[in-house]
C-alpha cells in the first residue's frame, strides 16, 4: 500500500489522481472485477463482508480505508477515475471481492 502514499495528501485527500491513472496497471483501465466493484461501492456497497489481505494490521486498515473512502465518495475528481483508481487499491487491499 506504500505505492499509494504518494497519491495523498498529510490529511487523507487524493492529491494526485492523475498521476495515478498514469501508474495505474492497464488492467483497471477497464472492468474487471475490482472496478466493478468500486462502482458499486460508490453507489452504498456494503463493506461488512470485506476480506483484508492478511499482510493488513489493523491500523494499516485504519489508515487506509478512509482515505479510499473519502477519494471513492469525493465529488472532486471524475467518476472514473475514482473506479480505476478505487479498483487499483481494492486489489492491493482484499483478499477477494465481495459478493
Amino acid at each position: 500500500m506504500q505505492k499509494f502514499e504518494k497519491y495523498f495528501d498529510n490529511r487523507g485527500k487524493v492529491k494526485k489522481i492523475k498521476v495515478a491513472l498514469k501508474d495505474c496497471p492497464e488492467e483497471f483501465k477497464r472492468d474487471n472485477q475490482f472496478t466493478l466493484y468500486a462502482a458499486k461501492y460508490i453507489r452504498n456497497a456494503d463493506k461488512s463482508n470485506w476480506k483484508w489481505k492478511v499482510s493488513f494490521e489493523e491500523k494499516e486498515i485504519t489508515f487506509w480505508y478512509p482515505r479510499f473512502r473519502h477519494m471513492m465518495l469525493s465529488a472532486n475528481n471524475d467518476i472514473d477515475d475514482r473506479i480505476i483508481f478505487g479498483g487499483w487499491m481494492l486489489s492491493e487491499m482484499l483478499v477477494e471481492v465481495p459478493t
